[in-house]
């Protein structure tokens, strides 16, 4: 089975062999390359450097290195992995890709310069390698950047646990409640840490805002997951409230299993019994569903043949009772990298984090309009959304730039955490007084007229007290006359351009009578 990404994708398999060199997992790596090979990165770390310190072979010393800094790329601790994969090269372990994986880890910490001489070195010897050309395109982009969006992202901390919180979902019919995955211990009576990621075990929480909107106490969305014998996380549901689509990974089986979709029905208020969605053969990988609002298109990631590389989006449509075959996103979307964590928007913007598109480091968080075919328009969403960690698992409210998603950021532990963020709305607003003197009220049809750039052409009736406020809108140029019969015509101009927070513009008006000689 292909390589997979961190704890991010991880926690959602059942059993993983990554054979990634030569070594026999016997002899000097022993007991440690058997439980990396099974997948338990982070037990596999802890045993891979005590073998570290004992042996002496130069080569040897190289060779756990390798798979050290692998088990710390896998449990997204990027500064270990870096001086892990520094140490494999530095004693001359012969996997030049080695070159490209410190460079990346390198590079969500920050050090871009270096990152780049890692690139360079690594395309110097492998040509036409489309993840090291990204890499450094994206390197080039971190250290110039361009300006910030305007959005304003805040931490969750009353949601967030000491463990990994992210993938948050908003119900669709109530925006006070949400959904998330959580490897938090609470309330959970199977064994309390995972020996791949050393955090807990997968679960999906509900959890609800009151009425002064804080955060409650999250609870369990289905109880039996306290002792079940699978992981779940990655929710989404229909527009209607009434369909859930999930990623669940078995231990009960046999044979391995990969990640698979399961979805679940609501009947009077409450969730029914669990099913699987059948997508392909069962050895392959269906994760981290995002069902549309209609119910009738299900996007998930896959490893599936027939990809770009690494983890792909697909997509299948409702056939009845059962999803068509499924269909590549294609080379807009899907990368030699990993795409994940898709999301479908009330208007039918299409979400989802890239390693492989050119971003800010790490998993970056990607906007796709469809545009005909496999043809998409893409759009990195930008700073602060994105940053050189990961980011991904976005959720929007109904008709808002407004939402939560769930980022590695200011974590050394690799710890996701849930964030808010919303693009505050800017209201430029022109207030006036208008007067005629000796405090008298202004005369029947006293009137002020807006022109403005983007076409606005209206008049609006100032009331006798001479009050009055307009609203406006940004990056505009207005026009404002005031007109009172018998007296002059006063014109105000009001520029909103650039603006990047509501603003009033307040003015005193003191028309001059018609009679009057005006100078």
């Amino acid at each position: 089975m292909k390589q997979f990404y961190h704890i991010l994708i991880i926690v959602l398999i059942v059993i993983i062999t990554l054979p990634l060199g030569g070594c026999s997992g016997t002899g000097h790596m022993g007991k440690a390359k058997k439980t990396y090979d099974i997948g338990e990165y982070y037990r596999a770390a802890g045993s891979l450097n005590r073998v570290y310190r004992r042996e002496k072979n130069k080569y040897y010393k190289g060779e756990i290195s390798y798979y050290l800094g692998h088990s710390y790329r896998r449990t997204n601790q990027p500064r270990r992995a870096a001086s892990a994969f520094s140490r494999a090269i530095r004693y001359e372990y012969p996997e030049i890709k080695t070159l490209l994986y410190q460079a990346q880890e390198l590079q969500k910490t920050g050090k871009f310069e270096d990152a780049i001489i890692l690139y360079d070195q690594y395309m110097a010897e492998v040509f036409g390698d489309q993840l090291a050309y990204n890499g450094k395109a994206s390197c080039n982009l971190a250290l110039n950047p361009p300006p910030p969006t305007r959005h304003k992202i805040e931490e969750q901390r009353k949601l967030n646990s000491r463990n990994s919180d992210f993938s948050p979902f908003i119900a669709p019919d109530d925006p006070s409640q949400i959904y998330f995955t959580s490897l938090r211990n609470e309330k959970k009576k199977r064994r309390q840490e995972s020996h791949i990621t050393g955090q807990g075990y997968s679960t999906i929480y509900t959890v609800i805002q009151n009425s002064r909107g804080e955060w409650m106490t999250p609870e369990l969305l289905m109880e039996e997951e306290a002792n079940a014998q699978w992981e779940d996380g990655v929710l989404s549901i229909t527009a209607d409230g009434r369909e859930a689509y999930f990623t669940r990974t078995r231990f009960d089986s046999p044979e391995p299993l990969g990640a698979e979709i399961w979805t679940i029905k609501k009947m009077g208020g409450r969730w029914g019994n669990a099913t699987k969605v059948v997508l392909g053969p069962d050895s392959l990988i269906y994760a981290h569903p995002a069902v549309s609002p209609d119910g009738n298109t299900l996007y998930f990631v896959s490893d599936m043949p027939g990809g770009k590389g690494g983890k792909d989006i697909w997509t299948a449509f409702r056939d009845g009772d059962n999803w068509g075959v499924p269909v590549n996103l294609g080379p807009d979307i899907n990368t030699a990298g990993d795409e994940m964590f898709p999301y479908v928007r009330d208007n039918g913007l299409l979400y989802f984090s890239s390693n492989g598109q050119i971003g800010y480091g790490g998993l970056d968080i990607f906007e796709a309009e469809h545009i005909e075919d496999d043809r998409w328009k893409i759009q990195n969403m930008g700073q602060p959304i994105n940053s050189m960690s990961d980011d991904f698992g976005i959720t929007f409210h109904q008709n808002r730039e407004a939402g939560y998603f769930s980022s590695s950021r200011n974590n050394s532990r690799g710890i996701d955490n849930i964030f808010s963020f919303e693009i505050p709305v800017i209201q430029p607003v022109f207030s006036g007084l208008v007067s005629i003197g000796d405090q008298q009220p202004l005369p029947e049809n006293t009137k002020a007229r807006i022109i403005g750039t983007e076409g606005t052409n209206t008049t609006i009736k100032i009331q006798p007290s001479g009050i009055f406020n307009v609203l406006l809108k940004p990056d505009n140029d207005y026009i404002i006359q005031i007109s009172a019969p018998g007296y002059y015509n006063h014109t105000e101009k009001i520029n909103t351009n650039g603006l990047t927070e509501s603003k009033k513009f307040e003015i005193q008006i003191n028309l001059k009578p018609i009679t009057q000689n005006v100078p």
